[in-house]
């Protein structure tokens, strides 16, 4: 399992790279870096553990809990800051119908697929967009870029492609 580390952290190289993201300068800054850093990593262990808590679920009923809960989320932010518009709550129902459809497939492949090919989404999406821009956007492509975009694909490339080989290796005791 350890050998999968380094493509991700060679993926992850590649995407700073991309982005040209400095460190904060305010404390709201800094907490905002450390929040996000908090949330990044409970998801990863969100994703981990979910693979296995949703084998005992029917998709129906694992959807059900996943939407639930989103729903109960939503429902308190809307509380808590009140929409002026009319407008406003449109866009909410609307996003909140295509990220319904989104959840029905994330569950799905949470539910089925290996958790560590599930977590390649965080190097395979980045990577797409990046090259869609490149193709629609025709930007200048310097050395920096096109250097994180080799890592980016590398490291995404060898968590998709590689084969998972779980047993015991042949220096063990056992």
């Amino acid at each position: 399992m350890r050998r999968f580390l380094l493509p991700a952290v060679i993926g992850f190289g590649g995407i700073l790279l991309l982005i040209p993201v400095g460190l904060p300068g305010s404390l709201i800054g800094w907490i905002a870096l450390v929040l996000f850093g908090v949330t990044a990593a409970l998801v990863a262990v969100a994703s981990v553990e979910m693979n296995r808590l949703l084998q005992g679920f029917e998709i129906v009923q694992a959807v059900a809990i996943f939407c639930l809960a989103n729903a109960l989320i939503l429902g308190i932010t809307s509380l808590l800051g009140r929409a002026e518009e009319r407008s406003f709550e449109l866009a909410w129902l609307i996003s909140g119908g295509i990220a319904g459809g989104s959840s029905v497939l994330l569950v799905f492949l949470l539910r089925n697929m290996d958790p560590l090919r599930f977590g390649t989404r965080y190097l395979v999406v980045p990577l797409l967009a990046i090259v869609e821009g490149y193709i629609l956007l025709r930007p200048d492509l310097t050395l920096r870029n096109g250097f994180g975009i080799g890592l980016l694909a590398a490291g995404a490339s060898f968590l998709l492609f590689s084969r998972r080989t779980d047993g015991v290796s042949s220096l063990s005791l056992h």
